[in-house]
Order: structure tokens, then sequence, then C-alpha cells
């Protein structure tokens, strides 16, 4: 009895001490907003970024500490119907059926969309109680800042879609796949390939309308991480490369070596995949002043590149499997030799998941562990601890170490070198 008075009073102090932490923190928000120049609050600031995250990770710690598991029970069940109200909107453009700085009826945003009336308003509704859409008057709706920016962005717009269409439908086979493989990991048996019939690459070969749309949405996703691509930027010394080339591995449309060769002019780089990120390459295969595109498959040894300063393999791991993995790793190994093993890093910009007993932020745990589901999902494949990390690159060659581990964000970047 004693222990469980105990118990309940470390409940009751620690609720008391989070609500504190919400006034702190909602008070620091405020102070941020009042130094800003404008009415709107300061969004893209690191500050009001931390904060917000902060307050964010609170305020659920209060509502799991003095939520009653009956009530998390309940609305577990019926979360996944807001996806149904999503569906809707994305996949009949309800979101530019209404211009942005005006109202639309909903009669009207039917008529555009090609949707009866009715479950248009019903889908606009549960979406507005989310705050995406707003209900200004009867039947008549207007946008909210999430709703407009998802209208105005395409590459967001598609971003969200993929993951409402084909990944929410995939996801819903996930115990079949399962079943069909049930004691081990199988990249042929994944959800994505049960509930289409097909792996993933083959499906948006054979769908070449959802494939543009995947090559924008993963340039929206981007831009939403785009504190990833600060983090990638900043948290490493890449001026240490200056004047040499950067061989961006498996780097898809190269928005991330466009990114940073913005910020870094004296870098050059490649840009390597199997398929070029558009059929009217400029000439040269150029994709901008100082980045190129080169073909190639990374499966295949890497071809020797004048002057590579380093490597870089941007979520080239997180989608393989283990053994597709050390291949990949192992095809490296020639050309890191010729440039120099001691002087060339490995660079691995992936997540890393957290180690038993490491404490990481709520917010960035969430996204590494729906980031793991995902990878299972679409591709029969994982994230990865450090020391997951460790163990593919020593099966590749026993010489591979990580020397460092830069960053703060959901996505590191791994320092890896050949020893002697």
């Amino acid at each position: 009895m004693e222990a469980e008075r105990k118990s309940i009073m470390t409940l009751k102090m620690e609720v008391v001490e989070q609500a504190g932490h919400i006034q702190t923190l909602v008070a620091s928000l405020l102070e941020e907003w009042e130094g800003s120049t404008s009415s709107e609050p300061p969004f893209d600031t690191s500050r009001w970024n931390l904060l917000s995250t902060q307050l964010q990770t609170v305020a659920e710690r209060l509502i799991t500490l003095t939520a009653s598991p009956r009530s998390f029970i309940r609305t577990l069940q019926v979360r996944h119907y807001d996806l149904v109200a999503y569906q809707i909107a994305l996949e009949f453009d309800l979101f530019t059926a209404i211009p942005i700085g005006q109202t639309a009826t909903i009669s009207v945003i039917a008529e555009r969309a090609g949707v009866d009336p009715d479950r248009v308003g019903r889908a606009l509704r549960l979406l507005g109680v989310h705050g995406v859409f707003c209900e200004i008057e009867e039947d008549c709706f207007g946008h909210t800042q999430v709703s407009e920016l998802i209208a105005q962005d395409e590459a967001i717009r598609s971003a969200l879609a993929i993951q409402i269409d084909e990944m929410f439908k995939a996801a819903s086979s996930t115990a079949d796949a399962i079943r069909e493989s049930p004691l081990e990991q199988n990249k042929d048996i994944s959800p994505f390939s049960v509930r289409f019939g097909t792996p993933i690459y083959d499906f948006y070969q054979q769908n070449p309308d959802k494939a543009n749309r995947f090559g924008l949405g993963m340039k929206g996703a981007s831009d939403l991480e785009r504190d990833a691509l600060l983090s990638l930027r900043d948290a490493y010394p890449w001026s240490k490369f200056a004047g040499g080339t950067i061989v961006d591995v498996g780097g898809g449309m190269g928005h991330v070596s466009i990114f940073l060769a913005e910020s870094f002019p004296s870098l050059s780089f490649v840009v390597q995949d199997i398929f070029p990120p558009s059929p009217t390459m400029t000439e040269g295969n150029k994709l901008a002043t100082n980045v190129e595109f080169c073909r190639h498959d990374f499966f295949q040894p890497q071809p020797i590149t004048p002057n590579a300063r380093a490597y870089l393999l941007k979520h080239a791991l997180h989608n393989q499997s283990d053994a597709d993995c050390v291949r990949i790793l192992s095809a490296l190994v020639p050309a890191l030799e010729q440039a120099g093993s001691q002087t060339t890093p490995l660079l691995i910009n992936e997540g890393v998941l957290p180690e038993f007993g490491q404490e990481i932020p709520r917010d960035q745990h969430l996204t590494l562990r729906r980031g793991d589901m995902c990878m299972m999902v679409t591709l029969g494949a994982k994230e990865r601890t450090s020391r997951q990390f460790q163990a593919l690159l020593s099966a590749a060659d026993s010489r591979f170490q990580i020397r460092n581990i830069y960053g703060d964000k959901v996505t590191k970047l791994i320092e890896v070198y050949l020893s002697e």
C-alpha cells in the first residue's frame, strides 16, 4: 500500500512538473514571436522549431499521464478513418478546388472534384476538426495555413498522396506478408509486393504516372525535412574537400548535391543513379553549375572518379536487405582505395536507431521507428543502430571503421574510413 501511495505521488508530481514545463515553453514561444517582424508565428526559425517540438513532446507526455487506457484505445481504434478523409481530399484534388485567399461552397468544390457534395462535405469537415480547411460559414470552406501549403506545393501534395494511396494500401497487408514468411523478413515478400503483386520498383516501372508522382513526392518529403538537409550541410566540415569532388552514390534526382553545391561552390559533385533525373538532361549531363549526372548501378564496382574526395550514400542503405547493403559497400572499396583510403571517407547519411537505454528526443524516436515500419512495408528492409551499421561495414570489408557520427537531427552523417 505504501509503495502504491508513493507511485501515485510520483505520478502527481510528474503531472505538475510537465504542466510547469508547458507554461515555460509557451512563454518562450511568445517571446520568440514578439521578437519577430511578422504578425505570423516565426515558423522557419530554428529556435521556434526547437521550442515547438519540445512543447509538443511535453504536451503529449502530459496527455499520456492523464488519459485512461480506455481513452487511448478508443482513439486508436478509429484513428485510421482520418486517412479516409485525406485520401478523398488528395485523390479528388479538394485542396486545389478552393482558390487561395478565397472560399468555395461544397457544391462548387464537389463539381470541380467530380464527386457528390455529401461525401466531399463529410471529408472536409473531418479534416476541419484537425485544422486542415475551415468551414467559414455553413457549407462554405476556406483554407487554413496547412491546407494552403498543401494546395500551393505540388511536391508536398505528391508526398502526402504517396502515403495515402499505395503506402496506406500496402501497410494494410503487413500481417499477410508476415504469415507468408513468419520466421524471417524476406525482401521478396514485403507487404507492398503482397498487396500489389509486384515489388515496389517494378510497380513504379509499370505505372509511370505513379512513378512521376513518387519522384516529385520525394522532393516534397525532402522539403518537409529541410532541417535534415541543413544539418547535413552544417554538421560536417565539407570545406575541407575544397577543390575536390563528392560522389553522390544513388543520388536520385540530385537534390542533395544541388543543395550542398549552392553552399560550397568550391566543391564539385557527381550524382550517380540508374536512371537520369530528367529525360531532357542538359548538355554535358549537368544538373547545376558544379553538379553532373553519371549513370551507375551501385551494386556494380564503383567507377574511378578523378579527384574524388568523398563518397556519399544518402538513404541508400535503409531500403536494402543486409546482404544487399554489404554488396553496395563492397563495391565502393576499390574506388576508396584508389582515392586514398586514409583521406577519402565514405559518408553514410541515414537515420540511426538508438541503442537500448540511449535517450533521444521523443519526436526523433517516433520518426525513426515509423521509418523502420515504412522500410518493412515497402521493401522488407529496415533502419539500423550504429552497431548494426558497423556490422554491415565489417562484413563488407574488415578495414571499414566508423570514425564519427555527426548531427543532432533524425538523420545523421556517419563518417567511415578504411583503416590500414
